[in-house]
């Protein structure tokens, strides 16, 4: 039987397959778009996302973690934030275009 592209084959400890199918299944999500989305997301942080601590970490630790995330989430909001601007301005734009033909042609009525 050929294997489809895409497929994924890996060697999971069966405790920790069994525990992570059954969350999934748990919040209702497939675990392989769950596998999907966490490899984005080490993509996404140049594999950062693994130096993230899992236990209570100390200031120290999450401000090393943050250092290393940090301007790539930063960028990402920058580039959010600079394209709702632009959205906004060109709504606003309209709007008031909007509200001056509105303007003109109650006048017209008026007369």
């Amino acid at each position: 039987m050929p294997i489809r592209e895409g497929a994924f084959s890996a060697n999971f400890t069966p405790e920790i397959l069994d525990r992570f199918r059954e969350l999934c299944k748990k919040q209702s999500k497939s675990y392989s778009k769950v596998l999907e989305r966490l490899a984005e997301l080490y993509l996404e942080t140049n594999g950062e996302v693994l130096n993230f601590p899992t236990v209570p970490a100390t200031p120290k630790q999450l401000k090393s973690a943050s250092e290393s995330i940090e301007p790539v989430l930063l960028q990402e909001l920058q580039n959010r934030l600079e394209q709702l601007e632009s959205d906004y301005k060109n709504a606003d734009g309209r709007l008031e275009d909007l509200i001056e033909g509105i303007e003109k042609r109650l006048g017209g009525l008026e007369k």
